[in-house]
């Protein structure tokens, strides 16, 4: 959201002047092998959001005779789950691998150029909302060697 140039208003609630943005991504990874021999399993999975989000008033001049809320809302969910499995009558490996990231820049702001008055309060705010749930499984079974291993990076 950007408010620039002259406004005046009268008996209006400016509590509605923002930006919200809410990013949702979900991964599942799955692999599987069987072998008489040699059994390899394994399965990675990468996420990341990367995101902006700015609310601000520059080169205004705002006179309200009600509250002036400036704000910046930013929510992100990642779910990442992976599995990798392997079976075999002597040797299984089996391995799993998440990474997941999120990279954020929130702001709300007045800027020096603008000039806001307002009979009650003005409420400049920023928030960020982040949540990760991520799961990495390996699962192996060998009649004489068994090795899994699971990693998960956020």
């Amino acid at each position: 959201m950007y408010l620039a140039g002259f406004a005046y208003l009268e008996y209006t609630n400016l509590s509605g002047l923002g930006v919200i943005t809410w990013i949702a991504i979900g991964a599942v990874a799955a692999a599987a092998v069987g072998a008489k021999t040699v059994g390899l399993g394994g399965v990675f999975s990468h996420n990341h959001i990367t995101k902006t989000t700015k609310a601000f008033a520059e080169a205004v001049d705002l006179t309200a005779s009600k509250d002036v809320d400036i704000y910046a809302d930013s929510g992100n969910s990642l779910v990442s789950i992976s599995g990798g499995g392997s079976g075999s009558q002597k040797v299984a490996l089996a391995g799993a691998a998440n990474t997941n990231w999120i990279s954020n820049d929130t702001l709300a702001a007045l800027a020096k150029s603008a000039k806001v008055s307002s009979a009650d309060n003005i409420f400049v705010n920023a928030d960020n909302y982040n949540r990760i749930i991520s799961a990495a499984v390996a699962i192996m079974g060998a009649g004489k060697v068994g090795i899994g291993g699971a990693v998960d990076f956020g």
